[in-house]
């Protein structure tokens, strides 16, 4: 953990969250502003994952209060089942990440940010894959149950994952597509973030900070959103995220 926490760690984990929350609220991709933010100022590698996980859930929250009432029209037991498999694949997840050795993890990160970017750019294309087909329902358990394992080790391109399953299995429903991915999104973190703070890897005094500044770029990008074209920022993001697996692939 760190063991000084300067005025030019603020500023810079402030400025990356603020960054992260704008881009999660216009189309996603704030894992690749925060986790090398974190990693840069000196957190541990799997500290940092773990840090990063929590700093995300409040965005979560917020995308699952705004669009509650989509969920109404899904099927109360197959939600039920799909949470449930949600739960588990977010158990093993975090408990992968937990038993991961910092050496590892610092290893496997730019491989995470190389794949994380490869759904983002990826994911428009993978969604419309099957969006002619029939419901498949075990296809949808199976993938749910991965992404899950995903989610709860690195948390980087989850949404993008799960609407691609969504489609693939069968689903036409946009809005319940993204009010599933919301839901699913807040509590496989959920889960992690408390098998992290068991564990002891979630450095409190940075995740909240950063949470605040988050909401602040949330909020703002709620504004710019009506400014900036979607095709430009899914470029910055693209850049960004190929910029950081090339980093982390040199240091």
């Amino acid at each position: 953990m760190l063991e000084v926490l300067t005025i030019p760690t603020y500023i810079i984990l402030g400025i990356a969250s603020f960054f992260a929350g704008l881009l999660n609220a216009l189309a996603g991709g704030g894992t690749f502003f925060t986790l090398p933010a974190l990693l840069y100022v000196g957190l541990p590698p799997v500290s940092a994952n773990a840090t990063n996980a929590s700093v995300l859930l409040p965005g979560y929250l917020g995308t699952v209060f705004g669009l509650r009432n989509s969920l109404d029209s899904i099927n109360k037991r197959q939600l039920a089942i799909l949470m449930s498999i949600v739960v588990v694949g977010a158990i093993i997840g975090s408990y992968a990440l937990i038993n991961t050795s910092d050496k590892l993890f610092r290893e496997l990160a730019p491989f995470l940010i190389l794949l994380a970017t490869f759904l983002f750019i990826s994911g428009p294309r993978i969604t419309k894959f099957k969006e002619s087909a029939s419901k498949n329902s075990f296809l949808e358990r199976v993938g749910v149950f991965a992404v899950s394992g995903y989610g709860g080790y690195f948390n980087g391109g989850l949404g993008i994952a799960l609407m691609a399953i969504f489609s693939m299995s069968g689903n036409q429903n946009l809005k319940q597509m993204l009010a599933l991915k919301s839901l699913f999104s807040l509590l496989l973190t959920s889960i992690s973030v408390i098998a992290f703070s068991l564990a002891e890897l979630i450095h409190w005094p940075l995740a909240l900070g950063m949470m605040f500044f988050s909401v602040l770029g949330g909020y703002s990008g709620s504004y710019i959103a009506r400014k900036v074209s979607s095709q430009k920022l899914n470029i910055l993001i693209v850049f960004v995220g190929l910029s950081v697996s090339v980093l982390l692939f040199i240091n």
